[in-house]
């Protein structure tokens, strides 16, 4: 929206544009270089306006894409693997759109499931129920579901392999 901007950049460039401007000027630094030099950052920010009482969320999501995802060795060589959203969308943005899109439904199916993952664990201990909270979130952070090509090029949805980085 028109009230976020962004700028990447050295750490200490974009932290002073935020902190002398209170809004970054939408700028990209495309010197690429190793993360020691200069530190390179990604910022974001939002002008919320006179805050007077609780707002509506804002909503940020930061993710890659590559393509392929995987080089799988497989008998005789090797198959490039992509990630499995390419079966459902033909293009980055239509992902990123439908995966901000279903912010407020994804938000209440993770709260329904922290619910029952700590309503099952606490019943070990509220120590085990941090730990098992934790061990979910890693788990599925640590997988790529992935899918192979046919023959014609289109996406074979009956190979989907899952792997963990």
């Amino acid at each position: 929206t028109a009230s976020t901007t962004y700028q990447t950049g050295a750490d200490v460039t974009v932290r002073a544009q935020f902190i002398n401007n209170g809004q970054l000027p939408d700028t990209q630094d495309t010197t690429f270089r190793a993360i020691e030099d200069n530190w390179p950052v990604f910022g974001f920010a939002h002008n919320l306006g006179s805050v007077t009482r609780a707002t509506s969320p804002v909503v940020f999501s930061v993710g890659h894409v590559r393509d392929p995802a995987i080089e799988y060795v497989v008998p005789g060589g090797t198959q490039n693997r992509s990630l499995y959203f390419w079966s459902e969308f033909s293009t980055v943005s239509a992902l990123i759109s439908s995966f901000l899109g279903d912010y407020s439904a994804a938000l209440s199916r993770a709260i329904s499931l922290d619910s029952k993952v700590d309503s099952d664990a606490s019943a070990i201990s509220a120590d085990y129920a941090a730990v098992v909270a934790l061990s979910i979130r890693q788990a599925l952070g640590a997988t790529e579901i992935t899918i192979s090509r046919n023959s014609d090029g289109t996406w074979n949805t009956s190979d989907i392999l899952m792997f963990l980085k």
